[in-house]
């Protein structure tokens, strides 16, 4: 029997196909065939950070790097802070 199909059913059927075989893969077997910039590079910051903790990401950055932006109230707070647990450690 000879099925006739056009160019857009051929390539309907082969997404279908395609879509079928990439749910049969594993997560790690699917990530294997894109590049890791590539796929990061599709989340958003909040999306890429979901799941980590602040001292996990903080450590990937320079004291400096942590403290850039923060507004002069904030820097304020922050040796006040630094100031009472340094008395902390001295009692």
């Amino acid at each position: 029997m000879n099925l006739e199909m056009t160019a857009d059913q051929v390539a309907q059927l082969g997404k279908i196909w395609g879509n079928a075989f990439l749910s049969s893969l594993s997560v790690e077997e699917l990530l294997e065939h894109y590049d890791r910039q590539k796929i990061l590079s599709q989340l958003k910051p909040q999306e890429r950070l979901a799941g980590l903790k602040p001292q996990d990401i903080l450590t990937q950055l320079k004291p400096q790097e942590r403290l850039a932006g923060l507004k002069p109230q904030e820097l304020d707070e922050l040796q006040e802070y630094l100031k009472k647990r340094e008395q902390k450690k001295e009692n």
